[in-house]
Formats: structure tokens, sequence, C-alpha cells
């Protein structure tokens, strides 16, 4: 049994390093926290600015970056709109998040949070957005053939809560039917 065991390992071992089983190209960055770490640096960017902190959106908001990241990487022309030209604020829309004013940011081939923040905060247009009176921020990274590309999405709810509350069940239902409507 022993030696049917390490033969197996043996195996396994030699598969992983000829690269027979290997990970999909966009797992294979370890991000794991590269997103808190960005949150992080941007509010000690905002701190040095003397503006409050941004708080961390969510998973909905989270989630939301994450489309534009990927929209990102399939196609680098599309800056700031979606596929179908569409505006970049229809993806809070179709994740139900209320906000009265909203932002973006993305970037790709820096390889670190620090590196894309200070790549950020070196860009008057991206600086304004980091530093503009925002409330809420979300971030995702998404690596594609060793390639990482960052999103952060940036919101300002002016609404009340319950009308922020509504927003949010609305939209979370739209997205529960739009699954069978299909």
């Amino acid at each position: 049994m022993k030696r049917v065991l390490s033969v197996l390992m043996a195996v396994t071992l030699l598969a992983l390093m000829s690269g027979a089983y290997a990970l999909p190209s966009h797992a294979a960055a370890n991000t794991t926290g590269f997103a808190a770490e960005v949150v992080r640096l941007v509010n000690i960017e905002r701190a040095k600015a003397g503006k409050p902190a941004l708080k961390s959106g969510g998973y909905f908001l989270n989630a939301a970056a994450m489309v534009r990241a990927k929209e990102y990487a399939a196609n680098p022309a599309l800056v700031h709109k979606r596929p179908g030209n569409k505006e970049f604020s229809t993806v809070l829309d179709a994740y139900g998040i209320s906000w009265t004013a909203c932002g973006e940011n993305l970037a790709r081939g820096q390889t670190t949070p620090a590196q894309v923040v200070a790549d950020w905060m070196g860009s008057a247009g991206h600086r304004k957005n980091i530093l503009y009176d925002f409330d809420k921020l979300g971030v995702a990274v998404y690596e594609v053939d060793g390639r990482l590309h960052w999103a952060q999405l940036f919101v300002r709810n002016d609404y009340g809560f319950f009308a922020s509350m509504w927003n949010s069940f609305a939209g979370f239902f739209t997205r529960m039917f739009s699954v069978f409507i299909r």
C-alpha cells in the first residue's frame, strides 16, 4: 500500500511539474488580499489629503468591479465603456447598487497593490477619483496569461436608507428573474 501511494504521489508531482495539470491562466497569480490592500492604500492616500476613509462596497460593489476587470481584460479598448458601448455605470445598475455619483479606475500590468495605487495617484484623472467625495469603493483584480487587470468602482449614495434598500432589493430581484427569463 505504501508503495502504491508513493508511486501515485511521484506521478502526480511529475504531472504538476510538467505543466500537464497547470492552473487556468486566470487563476495562476496569488492575488488573495490584493483588493483589501488596494482599499487600505487608497485610504492612506485619502488621509494624507484630509479626506475620510472609503468603506468597502461589500459583495455587490466588488462583484461589479470584477465584471469590469474581466471586461477590460477581454477588450482593453473598452476603457470606461462596456460591451455594446454602454457606460461603465450600467454595471452598478445591474447589481442594484444605488448611487448619485460614481467613478472608475482601470489599470493593467501592475504586479502589486502598491504599484497600481502609485500609478493611479500619478495620473490626474485617477487621482481625482481616489480623492473625490465618494463614500464606498469596490476593487477587483483579474489575471489573464500572467497579466493583472485592476478595477476600482467608486460610489456616493446621497439617497436615504430606505431608498437605498429599495434599490438593492429591486436590483436583486431583477438579477434573480433575469436568470429565469433567459
